[in-house]
Parts: structure tokens; C-alpha cells; sequence
């Protein structure tokens, strides 16, 4: 699954900037946001691009350990472009589009760590829309201000060839100093394959890795990495402090509860006199019978990702390698049962968990 890849990445290289990109075509499907939830729920990628989000201004976005930076299509289904950043780096936005259709949607922003900031963007062009331009323009504005610039994103110029879309991307790419990491095809149907999705930089010399991992959790696109060597400090689990109420004990709070003096309550004629001594006692109750616990908070755990449903995701991934290689349109078949499978198998479990927990 990609998520391993992401944890064997993340293991090697601690400390160094990596960076992700993957067109997910929708991730205001229940299903895929979980699976995206999941598998960046540890906080051990700085940066994550996403094209083709399908958002609107009413869906749920944040995933923990991330700040998100969102730019959704208006008036009409699909696109939309997000940056997720670990929330310990400092970002800010400097620049996005307006989310109108037939033109590029993208978000340029700068993110600090360290002593290192940089320039970085996220953009969704789709077929055969122009204005380009215009997201050209607007990196041009802030590029010099910047040692390090960072693009990643989905441009449907099927690098590689030579139709006119593709020179003038590439041309683009070239004028602003920014150099694509040589990916193979990152798009796969039955029957094609192209190299649509990219990661360019100025900085190519100091990549330490890149790589792709297919992701048919999402869609046809691979997920498509690069390790940047820019070092980032480690993310800092949080803590949480919360009683533990579900351990309390009815009998030992009565049984404590009446040698607390209550009656001193009775002898205070001041009123904030009165609710102070009942606050005291109260926790004073609270800290013996339900003392605070400090906890470290792990990774994102949706409690309706059960082993099974993880099970089905890795035999749709195997089916999915499988047709790479052989080009078998049964095998194709049988991994669309079993995304389809997966798919309704994950939204079944999370409507079984609200719905036993609201019961």
C-alpha cells in the first residue's frame, strides 16, 4: 500500500523535507478521505499537494497533524487544489486562484522551517484549458524572493511528447528555472499511460530520492514523492490531558464524597465564597476518584478501519500491480470488484460506528 511506502520513506530520511503529491479525484468522497486520513495520520510528511479534491466550501478538510490551504471550484463539481502542511512549519498563503472554471486552479504559499523558507505551489490544470498564464504570472511575482522553489501538481501536458500543451508547460517550467523530476507515467488507464502529474524545483541537486506508488484508493493517478535534502526538525507528538471518566468508580465517589466537609458550604455568607469552597471540594473529588491523565497523541485511528477493511485495500492494490504488468483486462475486472468492494465495504463500517454510537 502507499502508506507503506510512506512510512518506509519517512524512516530513512527523519529529518529531511519530503514532499508529496497525489491527484486524488475526490476527497470529499467519505471513503477516500479516510484512506487519506489514514495514511498521513502520523505527521511524518511535511508537505502533501492534492489535485482534484472536489471540495466545496462546506466540506470537512482538516486531517490531524496538517494545516490545510484549500481552493475549491465554483459553481461546479470537481477540481479544486490543497496544500497540507505538518502543523509545526509555519506557512501562509501568498497567492491563489478564483476557482472559476476553464482555468487553472492552484495555491502558492511559503513555508518556513529552520532557517530555510521556501516557495511552494500546488496546481491543477485541466485538459486542455488555457490561461496558464495566469499562475505563471503569479510565481513570477514571488519567485525571486525565494532560494527554493517547489511546484507540484497535476498539468495534463503529457511530458514526454511533443503536442503543443506540452512545450508550453515545459516552456513555462523552463523560464521560471524549474526542473521536473523524471517520473515515468504517472497516469494509467486500460489502455494508456501518461506522465501528467509533476514535481519540479529549483533545487534538483539536492534531491536525495524520488519515487511513484499507484494509488487506486483514489484514482487512476500514482502518488508521487521527492526528499529534498533541507533539513526540517522533527514533529513533536502532542499531549493531551483529559480524565478518565470512563474508569470512575459510582461507589467510590459516594464513598469519598461524604467525608468531604459539604456543611462549610452552609457557612460562608459571601456567594463567591460559597462557589469557591464547592469548587475546591468538587475537585478535590474529581482529582482522587477521576485523576487527569497526559497521553501522547499517535497517529489519526478511525475506529471503522478495521484489519479487514485494510485487508481489502491491500488485495486491491495487489490486483492493481497485477494488471500493470499483464495488461489482463480480467484481472482489470477483478481489481474494480474489489476497489468497488473496499470502497462500500469502509463507507458501511463508518455509517455501523455513528450509528451504534448515537444509539
Amino acid at each position: 500500500m502507499a502508506c507503506d511506502l510512506i512510512l518506509s520513506v519517512s524512516e530513512k530520511l527523519k529529518n529531511e523535507l519530503k514532499v508529496v503529491h497525489i491527484n486524488a479525484q475526490s476527497l470529499n468522497s467519505p471513503s477516500h478521505f479516510d484512506e487519506f486520513s489514514d495514511m498521513f495520520g502520523n505527521g511524518e510528511i511535511e508537505i502533501i499537494g492534492v489535485s482534484e479534491t472536489f471540495f466545496k466550501d462546506h466540506s470537512v478538510t482538516k486531517i490531524c497533524k496538517y494545516n490545510a490551504m484549500t481552493v475549491n471550484r465554483k459553481n461546479r463539481n470537481g477540481g479544486g487544489v490543497a496544500i497540507y502542511v505538518r502543523e509545526d512549519l509555519k506557512s501562509k498563503i501568498l497567492a491563489t486562484s478564483d476557482g472559476e472554471r476553464g482555468k487553472p486552479e492552484y495555491i502558492i504559499c511559503e513555508i518556513t522551517f529552520g532557517t530555510d523558507r521556501i516557495l511552494f505551489a500546488c496546481v491543477y490544470r485541466p485538459p486542455h484549458v488555457g490561461y496558464i498564464d495566469i499562475f505563471h504570472d503569479d510565481l513570477c511575482t514571488f519567485i525571486t524572493q525565494y532560494k527554493y522553489t517547489i511546484i507540484c501538481g497535476d498539468l495534463n501536458a503529457r511530458f514526454g511528447s511533443e503536442e503543443y500543451e506540452t512545450k508550453l508547460i515545459s516552456n513555462m517550467l523552463s523560464q521560471c528555472y524549474l526542473t521536473p523530476v523524471p517520473f515515468n507515467s504517472t497516469f494509467h488507464t486500460a489502455y494508456t499511460s501518461s506522465t501528467l502529474d509533476v514535481i519540479a524545483s529549483n533545487c534538483s541537486d539536492i534531491i536525495l530520492e524520488y519515487g511513484q506508488i499507484e494509488a487506486p484508493g483514489f484514482s487512476e493517478h500514482d502518488l508521487i514523492y521527492a526528499v529534498f535534502n533541507l533539513k526540517v526538525p522533527r514533529f513533536q507528538r502532542k499531549t493531551i490531558t483529559y480524565r478518565a471518566f470512563k474508569r470512575l468508580d459510582p461507589s467510590k465517589v459516594y464513598e469519598y464524597g461524604n467525608t468531604l466537609p459539604w456543611e462549610n458550604i452552609y457557612k460562608l455568607n459571601d456567594i463567591n465564597d460559597k462557589v469557591q469552597s464547592f469548587n475546591d471540594l468538587l475537585f478535590n473529588l474529581l482529582d482522587t476518584c477521576a485523576p487527569e491523565i497526559t497521553v501522547n497523541l499517535k497517529k489519526y485511528n478511525a475506529p471503522w478501519m478495521t484489519t479487514e477493511i485494510k485487508s481489502l485495500f491491500k488485495e486491491r492494490d495487489r490486483l492493481r500491480k497485477v494488471f500493470s504488468k499483464t495488461k489482463n483486462p480480467n484481472v482489470y475486472e477483478k481489481f474494480r470488484l474489489a476497489r468497488n468492494k473496499a470502497k462500500q465495504q469502509c463507507r458501511n463500517a463508518k455509517v455501523k460506528y455513528f450509528n451504534n454510537l448515537f444509539e
